[in-house]
């Protein structure tokens, strides 16, 4: 999903039943706009990788990625963009 105040798309990932956690998909490296490989987010660009919780498997990022509160109300996932 994309909102137009950011540059780039959150990626939301189904941790268990009713829960989930939502990430910037920026490199913290340099600042490419990561892939979706499944349970992991790549830098085209360097290689870094992440895991679903946001934390840095492979350098050479050396920071987790922007993680964004999240609730669900109704069935609907609300992302908190602050």
């Amino acid at each position: 999903m994309q909102h137009e105040s950011l540059q780039y798309p959150i990626v939301v990932y189904n941790i268990a039943e009713n829960s989930f956690e939502a990430y910037l998909m920026r490199c913290p490296h340099q600042g490419a706009e990561l892939q979706v490989f499944g349970e992991r987010l790549q830098c085209p660009a360097h290689g870094s990788e992440f895991d679903v919780h946001g934390k840095v498997m492979n350098p050479p990022a050396d920071q987790n990625l922007r993680r964004f509160n999240l609730e669900i109300i109704e069935e609907k996932i609300i992302i908190h963009l602050q």
